[in-house]
């Protein structure tokens, strides 16, 4: 078997998008989300991708990437796939040592990469290369069909007698500063979302978070909800959908910290479980870090079900210096 590593092409997105979803088919994407993504990539962040090419047949893509919202200059992360059946050949170690070798030039400290602990193969890779366990977040999800909302009858009216309403995009609309207050509230909640192997929260610009998060074929304008306390933006939580409309996922849910322990958080989910049922969604799957016990503890109360961690695990390259 003979195959070869080159760099990614524009041509190349329909055959990378099969290998992808052949490798993650609980979690699948489409090429205009894929673009999407790519377009979107910020100034600062570098980012390249390569592909493995059998008898000119795309079998396994690898990329490195930095992400605007976990930014450090000299930290990454690394991924990659490889079609099932073209596994256990050596593509994935020629494209792991290949997105490795191009990063030294950058003086990297570390790549955090991840694989589902019940894909032992994938986890052994990694484990073989000398990576770390830097952290895990459980993926939880909720069968829609046998949810019962009867419980939460009035959660909506108990937070409209203290001032609150939940809004959605939508009908937000009319707020001239709708976007900006949007943009802040997600930055004062991003601050507490657990660090992701040594990768803390960075400040995004209000321009790069409306053109990546207030658009794109995921955004859904009447399934991101805000909760609104005179005028100020206190809550959010939005969802976006994939694989033919079986499943829809949860973003970033959070809450102003003076505004906890309200129930803000749990009606956010409730409006967000409500719309899916509402649009034949099948379930609702969401991630969190293992140490985000405040969300972990909605979701249990929710009845999700926690499925295969995901593990996150760092290279390090070099000890980081102060």
């Amino acid at each position: 078997m003979t195959y070869r590593i080159r760099n990614f092409t524009p041509n190349d997105y329909e055959q990378v998008v099969q290998v992808y979803n052949a490798a993650k088919p609980d979690y699948p994407t489409t090429v205009e989300e894929m673009q999407h993504d790519d377009r979107h990539v910020a100034p600062q962040c570098k980012f390249q991708r390569w592909v493995a090419e059998l008898n000119g047949r795309i079998v396994g893509v690898a990329w490195y990437e930095q992400r605007e919202d976990r930014f450090h200059a000299q930290k990454f992360w690394i991924d990659g796939y490889v079609y099932p059946k073209f596994e256990k050949q050596g593509i994935g170690s020629a494209l792991y040592e290949t997105v490795i070798n191009e990063l030294q030039p950058f003086d990297p400290i570390l790549a955090l990469c991840a694989a589902e602990e019940n894909r032992i193969h994938s986890v052994q890779f990694l484990l073989k290369r000398g990576v770390q366990e830097a952290s895990r977040h459980w993926i939880s999800r909720l069968n829609l069909s046998a949810f019962d909302l009867t419980p939460y009858t009035g959660l909506e009216q108990k937070l409209k007698a203290q001032g609150i309403e939940i809004k959605t995009f939508a009908e937000l609309a009319s707020d001239p500063e709708r976007n900006r207050k949007l943009y802040e509230l997600r930055e004062e909640i991003q601050q507490d979302v657990p660090a992701a192997g040594g990768m803390p929260p960075t400040p995004m610009s209000f321009e790069r978070f409306v053109e990546s998060h207030l658009s794109g074929p995921n955004f859904m304008p009447d399934g991101f909800f805000v909760a609104v306390h005179k005028g100020e933006y206190i809550g959010r939580s939005n969802f976006h959908g994939a694989d033919g409309k079986k499943i829809i996922h949860t973003g970033l849910t959070g809450v102003k910290r003076p505004y906890r322990r309200r129930g803000i958080a749990l009606a956010l989910k409730i409006k967000g479980i409500q719309y899916a049922k509402h649009h034949g969604y099948e379930r609702v799957e969401t991630q969190n870090n293992s140490i985000n016990r405040p969300m972990l503890s909605i979701n249990e109360r929710l009845g999700f079900t926690k499925q295969p961690a995901i593990i996150v695990f760092k290279k390090v390259f070099r000890e980081e210096t102060a």
